[in-house]
C-alpha cells in the first residue's frame, strides 16, 4: 500500500445511501491509486484490486471519497510540470473526471471531502504550504468544472491538516506551528 489509506463504509454513514454493491472499500495511493472491496469473507490470498490506476506525474499526499459521485479525490504533489493539483478519478473505471490545478507556490498537504446528497454538492477542502485553506466546489451536474471557490489564510505558516464537518458548515485545520 501507499502512504495514504482511507476506508469507506457507506452503510455506516447516515448521509450516504449506497449506490453500488460494495458496502466497504479501501483505497491507497502514492504513485498508483488502488481500490479494494473490503466487504466479504476474509481470504488467505491478497485481494485483487477493483481499480489500479497509475498516477501520471506527481505523488499522492492525501485522498478522500466522493461517495455522492463515486469518485476518489487525490491531492497530488508535483509532477507534469504544472504544480500541485486535486484530481477526481472515477471509482468505476479509473478515468480522470475533473482536476483543479493550484496556484504557483501552493503545495497541497491534506484534503477533506464533504458530500451532501440533499443538495447534490461535493466540496473539498485542502490545506496548503502557503498557509491557505482552499475550498473546491467539485459538484457534478451543473456543467461547470471543479474550481476553487474560497481561499482563507488562517495560519501564517504552512497548513498541514484539514477536516470538513459532515455538513460542511465548519472546518478544522492544523499548521506547521502546531496550532489548530
Amino acid at each position: 500500500f501507499g502512504s495514504n489509506v482511507r476506508l469507506l463504509c457507506p452503510s455506516s454513514s447516515p448521509r450516504f445511501a449506497p449506490t453500488r454493491r460494495h458496502n466497504a472499500m479501501l483505497a491507497s495511493a502514492l504513485r498508483s491509486l488502488l481500490l479494494f472491496d473490503c466487504d466479504g469473507p476474509e481470504a488467505e490470498a491478497p485481494p485483487c484490486p477493483l481499480l489500479d490506476v497509475h498516477l501520471q506525474g506527481g505523488t499522492a499526499v492525501a485522498l478522500g471519497w466522493d461517495a455522492l459521485n463515486l469518485r476518489v479525490a487525490l491531492a497530488l504533489a508535483g509532477g507534469l510540470g504544472i504544480g500541485d493539483r486535486v484530481a477526481f478519478i472515477s471509482m468505476g473505471g479509473g478515468e480522470l473526471q475533473d482536476e483543479v490545478v493550484l496556484p504557483a507556490g501552493a503545495g497541497v498537504t491534506d484534503l477533506s471531502i464533504c458530500c451532501s446528497p440533499e443538495e447534490g454538492t461535493t466540496l473539498a477542502a485542502i490545506a496548503c504550504t502557503d498557509g491557505a485553506l482552499r475550498l473546491i466546489d467539485a459538484s457534478v451536474g451543473g456543467g461547470a468544472p471543479a474550481a476553487i471557490v474560497r481561499t482563507a489564510y488562517s495560519h501564517g505558516v504552512a497548513s498541514t491538516a484539514v477536516q470538513l464537518s459532515s455538513d460542511a458548515d465548519h472546518v478544522a485545520s492544523g499548521s506547521a506551528s502546531g496550532h489548530v
